[in-house]
């Protein structure tokens, strides 16, 4: 801005472009949500015309890129899979002690699965029978 009428901005007056700018996960909401329309949009005229099987890769590719391009994206991925991992090592748990032979007993009042060795209940602290 070199106007000849105005002087020169020191950083300091900057704060009002800091308000304007462009927030990245602003970005990444406004990129997901037209990949997915785009994907939507492409694929009802693709079906329209006869093409289904390309609508439903036009659909997946929609709704897969926000996941593998954005942040976000990445993050909920990634929450994906430690929650998937968590679920196999806790049905690997279940499965070993339903090997090993230490069932769990229910408690009468509110229906908890507590392990054999428990006197009370974990959830509500009744004293599970023998």
């Amino acid at each position: 801005m070199t106007d000849s009428n105005q002087e020169e901005l020191s950083p300091d007056d900057w704060n009002y472009r800091r308000d304007e700018r462009i927030d990245p996960s602003k970005t990444e909401s406004i990129a997901s949500i037209s990949s997915i329309g785009l994907g939507i949009v492409l694929s009802f005229w693709l079906t329209s015309t006869g093409n289904p099987v390309l609508a439903l890769l036009v659909l997946a590719i929609g709704f897969g890129l926000p996941l593998f391009l954005t942040e976000g994206g990445q993050v909920m991925l990634k929450d994906a899979q430690r929650n998937y991992n968590e679920g196999k090592e806790n049905s690997l748990s279940q499965q070993q002690e339903q090997q090993s032979g230490t069932s769990k007993q229910v408690c009468s009042e509110c229906g908890w699965q507590n392990p054999r060795q428990n006197q009370y209940c974990h959830d509500c602290g009744v004293q599970l029978s023998s």
